[in-house]
């Protein structure tokens, strides 16, 4: 397994990551979130070390069985939630269990080829839907000196993100609250969360776009001119019967490709990489 450490004080990360079972995950999810809180308490920057337990967190994705209090087997684990987080946090780990599953750094390493072949020194770069940092903490080095601004919605994945890259600029909200500018970004990334219900956006509103979608269409306008979204999506945004979305998609986008993650799968989705070139200022 190739393991790395960054000289210049990134976080630790697997290359190859052994994901372990489902109590395996849970238990690195409870010492990230013990770390987490112990940096708080003390006001104060994560160690390197514990960078190291802060990056091992993947999200409650696959762990439902630690929510129900019913569940012997899982008993355990259910006291541990409720010792170390608060309501509002386990009520947000809750939503998330059926829905947040860790990127596999092959996949980002694949986003981020395709983005250098363009050229890519410096510039702006967003993540609308970051979690703990994993697209910020692949960059690679020939993007060094991009600014990195990324968008998280529950409390404990963007706390963790802002102690792993306390350079970049990491807002914890959900995207639909967030005042980022049109037309000022440079690069879209990440894997955006999909799902089959709405988000309320006035400006978005009359479109009726499920989750995925809606982040596809509102990232296209915070892209300047020129500027290229390669986010993971959930297949619907492709074969959904209605093509009403695409063609909304392609007149706002100079090229619009899709390409089948054949190696990722995710509640049995294989899950398409969107890669689009802004054609225009939007209006």
């Amino acid at each position: 397994m190739e393991r790395c450490y960054k000289k210049d004080k990134k976080p630790y990360c697997d290359m190859n990551p052994s994901y372990g079972g489902a109590k395996h995950r849970f238990q690195s999810n409870i010492e990230a979130v013990k770390t987490l809180k112990q940096c708080e308490e003390e006001n104060r920057q994560a160690l390197p070390e514990e960078q190291e337990i802060l990056a091992k967190y993947v999200g409650w994705g696959g762990l439902s069985n630690a929510f129900d209090p019913e569940n012997e087997e899982w008993k355990n684990e259910y006291a541990q939630l409720k010792e170390f987080l608060t309501p509002d946090e386990y009520s947000s780990a809750q939503e998330t269990a059926l829905t947040s599953f860790y990127t596999p750094p092959v996949i980002i390493q694949s986003v981020y080829k395709v983005i250098e072949n363009t050229g890519l020194k410096e510039g702006n770069i967003l993540d609308p839907g970051c979690g703990i940092g994993n697209f910020q903490g692949l960059i690679p080095e020939s993007m060094k000196n991009v600014k990195m601004y990324g968008i998280e919605q529950d409390s404990v994945s963007g706390r963790i993100a802002k102690l792993l890259y306390p350079e970049n600029q990491i807002d914890i909200t959900s995207y639909e609250n967030t005042d980022l500018p049109d037309n000022f970004f440079d690069v879209s990334v990440g894997n955006i969360p999909f799902g089959s219900y709405q988000i309320a956006d006035k400006k978005y509103d009359r479109l009726g776009l499920y989750v995925h979608d809606y982040f596809i269409v509102k990232t296209l306008d915070k892209l300047r001119p020129g500027g290229i979204m390669a986010v993971i999506t959930t297949k619907g945004t492709m074969d959904k019967k209605s093509s009403d979305v695409r063609k909304y998609i392609a007149q706002r986008a100079e090229r619009f490709v899709c390409l089948t993650t054949h190696f990722l799968k995710m509640q049995a989705h294989k899950l398409p990489l969107i890669f689009c070139s802004c054609k225009r200022e939007n209006v």
